[in-house]
């Protein structure tokens, strides 16, 4: 009885000490509310952007921001793939602004314009911090005036130093907020 009651003991405690080696997976903390500072449509431009999350995986943000036109703004929601790791794929969807044309020198125009963006990208967290940087790409369906407007400033003969990628990128560091 002695020697079955030491092995029981000898066993368990090998157990317990072999167990201790495998690390488990650190965890990523979400806060439900972050404040993020950065640069595409989803922040304005170049500005900030809340986000709020509703749902493990759902969440809902504005950004608001300078578009070399005056005031930027987006709002919409995004869906996150993986909340809980590291980096966490998501795709959005968006409506605000997604395009300006601004001309100086002898003739002034400025105009911004409106519409639906799809945004696919990550979020980078820290390990134990509710902070993380977000890095998008983002595809802009943009009101058929915006090309009918360039095209007629283009065929004025007016020249443009350049003109928006079909695509934008996003790029922004947030602050995660209990």
């Amino acid at each position: 009885m002695k020697n079955s009651a030491f092995l029981i003991i000898a066993l368990l405690s090998f157990t317990a000490s072999f167990a201790q080696d495998f690390e488990e997976e650190p965890q990523y903390r979400n806060a439900p509310f972050s404040i993020g500072f950065g640069l595409g449509m989803d922040y304005g431009g170049f500005g900030g952007k809340a986000t709020y999350i509703i749902a493990n995986r759902i969440g809902v943000f504005a950004g608001l921001g300078y578009n070399f036109n005056g005031a930027g703004y987006n709002f919409g929601a995004s869906l996150r793939m993986a909340p809980d790791k590291k980096v966490t794929p998501y795709i959005s969807l968006m409506y605000g602004y997604n395009a300006v044309i601004n001309v100086s020198g002898n003739f002034d125009f400025k105009e911004t314009y409106y519409g639906t963006t799809l945004g696919f990208g990550i979020e980078l967290k820290s390990r134990n911090q509710p902070n993380y940087w977000n890095f998008g790409i983002l595809v802009p369906f943009r009101d058929p005036d915006y090309q009918n407007t360039l095209d007629a400033l283009k065929a004025s003969g007016v020249t443009f130093d350049s003109e928006p990628w079909p695509i934008g990128i996003s790029i922004g560091y947030h602050f995660g907020l209990k």
